[in-house]
């Protein structure tokens, strides 16, 4: 085992015991209902960003590779160009 697994499992390990003893720590309480709805705290405006950002993110993610296998790779940096002067 090299040392770079090594110190992934550690991490693991230690990223599994702290999530446990979090958990422990929080019985009793609503933890996840609180986590998942950010403890009702989020207005319309943010819950209509994320919604749009997860969005954009998956369709990214799935429509991404398809169009470079329909399309190649030539005609996504072409395409990419046309943002080049809007990201300066």
């Amino acid at each position: 085992m090299t040392k770079g697994f090594f110190l992934f499992f550690v991490f693991l390990i230690l990223y599994c015991a702290f999530g446990v003893f979090s958990r422990r720590k929080k019985e009793g309480t609503l933890f996840l209902r609180n986590y998942f709805l950010a403890n009702n705290g989020l207005n319309f405006l943010v819950m209509a960003l994320v919604v749009a950002s997860s969005y954009v993110s998956a369709s990214s993610f799935i429509s991404g590779p398809s169009a470079v296998y329909r399309y190649g790779l030539s005609f996504i940096i072409f395409g990419q160009l046309f943002k080049l002067p809007y990201q300066v």
